[in-house]
């Protein structure tokens, strides 16, 4: 295992996404824009982007629109490279069958990186103009030059606010 890296939490958030089109029946409910009006993206169980780092969402966005395959697409202005699939019942969309996702970066020593994101669970809640969201997803890294290492990302308690 390399040594302790500060990564920036652009795999985590881009985990943290969504695509689908099931035939939920609240579907206007969710498409839009959203805002996050707080909230964060927390990483633990490793030492690559430090066990307990945190990243807030306030100011950023996303968008849910319908899809073919489930009933919403997920993008959030955070890290739009993922796509999962939502599907909603009632006033809660879940996670449907999504696949990993995989993205790259470089960590704060210069090490560059590829991660899979595998999403875990998935619930937005929708009441009115306001949403919040809770999300886990999986994450390994794998270093040039060798070396991996698995994490635990999640939004918990995000909330948001329809534009």
């Amino acid at each position: 295992m390399r040594g302790t890296r500060t990564l920036s939490l652009a795999a985590v958030a881009l985990a943290l996404v969504g695509c689908g089109g099931g035939g939920g029946s609240n579907v206007g409910a969710f498409t839009g824009i959203w805002q996050y009006v707080s909230g964060q993206l927390a990483v633990t169980s490793c030492s690559v982007a430090g066990d307990g780092s945190t990243t807030a969402l306030s100011g950023e966005t996303m968008t849910l629109g319908k899809a073919a395959s489930s009933d919403l697409t997920y993008n959030a202005s955070y890290e739009p490279k993922c796509v999962y699939n939502l599907d909603i019942k009632g006033p809660n969309a879940t996670l449907a069958t999504s696949p990993p996702c995989m993205d790259s970066g470089v960590a704060a020593d210069g090490t560059p990186y590829t991660v899979l994101v595998t999403p875990t669970s998935w619930l937005l809640t929708v009441t009115d103009t306001s949403m919040t969201e809770n999300a886990s997803v999986n994450l390994v890294y794998t270093f040039s030059g060798g070396g991996s290492e698995s994490c635990v990302g999640s939004i918990t308690g995000a909330a948001l606010t329809k534009r």
